[in-house]
């Protein structure tokens, strides 16, 4: 019987030593129950980051102006408090235009299955 070469065990070794992390794995996309559920200025209400990022692709600008003021960020404070993404709520928090809004979204959905 002959054994395998040395270098499929050096990959092998090399691979325990770099476990997966909880956080290189795929999240569970947070769903709002009604209660909770994101509700847009004259639109309709949203209870995932999936419909808001939807949301965000016909939002107007005066429905966007409705929740991103000046030291308002409705759609930031909604993915931190009830969706439970302060990372994402993080970067939104720094958006000023339904673009970069968008920007950070698709960004973070990545995350998610």
């Amino acid at each position: 019987m002959t054994n395998p070469p040395d270098d499929q065990y050096n990959v092998l070794d090399t691979l325990s030593h770099f476990p997966l992390q909880p956080d290189d794995m795929p999240k569970q996309l947070v769903e709002a129950n009604d209660d909770q559920q994101f509700w847009l200025h004259d639109g309709p209400g949203l209870h995932n980051m999936k419909e808001l990022k939807q949301a965000l692709d016909m939002i107007t600008e005066e429905q966007f102006g409705f929740h991103v003021q000046e030291g308002k960020n409705d759609f930031a404070m909604w993915v931190e408090n009830v969706l439970k993404d302060p990372e994402c709520a993080a970067e939104m928090w720094k958006c000023k235009t339904i673009l970069s809004t968008r920007r950070v979204l698709i960004k973070y959905l990545k995350n998610y299955v």
